[in-house]
């Protein structure tokens, strides 16, 4: 509850100011312009300033980096803006003054940038270990792979599997896809794939490992939803196909139409809206539902503009993901550690060969 107060808040200032902002520069405000401008800017700079931290913590989401970029840019055209329209010295002082304060946001923005790379369609911490191998990867991770999703929201992931175990005992990849909805596929046959794409992909991991029973639970969830979505998805076929049947349009037009709009299980409301249904997902919200089935704890997504829990303009972005307090990023020092784990076995095996083939120090004779 109160991240959504601080969310709302936060949002209720932003678009305060910019209402502000717009009726100094069309001159609707009855005092001097500078000092509305000043207002304005230094407002913005303190508002900016406080969230900074945060901000930058989550500099690999696009939307936390324009929450600083965009401030920014206005309080700076605020500030010159409050300089032009100055009658005297004070007015100046106070902006020289805040141009100091933007120029230490920025500064502390573009030291945070050197310690990220850009991968694919936006950055990512430096020392993360991309796509590992599929040895490494256990139940619980969540990976998150690029897509056209990355490409549309211009962040370096933009879709996330969940793995699970099988009933049959073997690693399975769990999501949701624009064309299938829910599905569950062997984790080898995601990497696999990920591999022929030539796409990057990254994971998170549980810093606190599913239990045996979460484990259980957790494939049952998984198989529950996906039954769900499929008995979903045959109805609402039925649904659309009876209604189409019943336009008054070309044999060939309805079937274009049908093609063209057919259910697939996938939940398209859900790219524009925090919105979590119970029959139909995203890929994050079919992965959140079956984290939040097995007890795990993660952080409050799809609140909304204002907090309100409505979801509006509010999507499920994988890429916030990586900052989730439930999970870590694998990271250069997990490599490290899983490359000398391979060296050890692999010195271990040379060892063990070695000694079954060399020849017995204290051999029998005959007598």
């Amino acid at each position: 509850m109160l991240y959504r107060i601080q969310k709302g808040v936060v949002t209720t200032a932003h678009l305060g100011l910019l209402v502000l902002f717009v009726l100094t520069v069309s001159s609707e405000l009855p005092w001097p312009a500078a000092t509305c401008y000043l207002i304005i800017s230094g407002a913005w700079l303190v508002l900016t300033a406080v969230r900074l931290p945060q901000l930058l913590r989550s500099f690999e989401d696009r939307v936390a980096r324009m929450q600083v970029m965009i401030p920014g840019l206005f309080g700076l055209a605020a500030t010159l803006l409050a300089v032009a329209a100055a009658r005297w010295w004070a007015p100046v002082m106070v902006a020289v003054v805040e141009l100091l304060g933007w120029g230490a946001v920025y500064s502390n923005f573009d030291k945070r940038s050197k310690h990220f790379m850009v991968q694919g369609h936006g950055p990512l911490p430096d020392d993360t270990w991309m796509s590992p191998d599929l040895e490494t990867l256990q139940e619980g991770d969540l990976i998150l792979t690029d897509g056209r999703m990355a490409a549309r929201t211009r962040n370096s992931v933009g879709h996330v599997e969940l793995i699970v175990k099988g009933r049959d005992g073997k690693l399975k990849s769990f999501s949701s896809y624009m064309e299938k909805g829910v599905v569950m596929h062997t984790l080898r046959a995601l990497i696999a794939l990920e591999r022929r794409l030539k796409q990057h992909y990254i994971v998170i991991r549980l810093r606190q490992p599913f239990t045996p029973e979460q484990s259980a639970r957790a494939t049952e969830v998984a198989l529950a939803m996906l039954a769900r979505n499929a008995a979903w998805r045959k109805a609402a076929v039925a649904r659309r196909t009876a209604m189409v049947a019943r336009l008054p349009l070309p044999e060939s037009w309805r079937q274009t139409l049908l093609a063209k709009t057919m259910p697939t299980g996938y939940d398209w409301s859900g790219q524009y809206t925090g919105f979590v249904h119970q029959n139909r997902w995203t890929c994050m919200g079919a992965c959140l539902a079956v984290l939040k089935e097995v007890g795990v704890e993660t952080h409050e997504y799809g609140t909304g503009l204002l907090g309100l829990g409505t979801g509006l303009l509010n999507p499920l972005m994988p890429i916030r993901l990586v900052r989730d307090p439930a999970y870590r990023l694998l990271r250069h020092a997990d490599k490290e550690l899983y490359d000398m784990e391979c060296s050890e076995r692999t010195a271990g095996a040379a060892t063990a060969s070695a000694s079954k083939a060399a020849p017995d120090d204290n051999p029998k004779t005959d007598s």
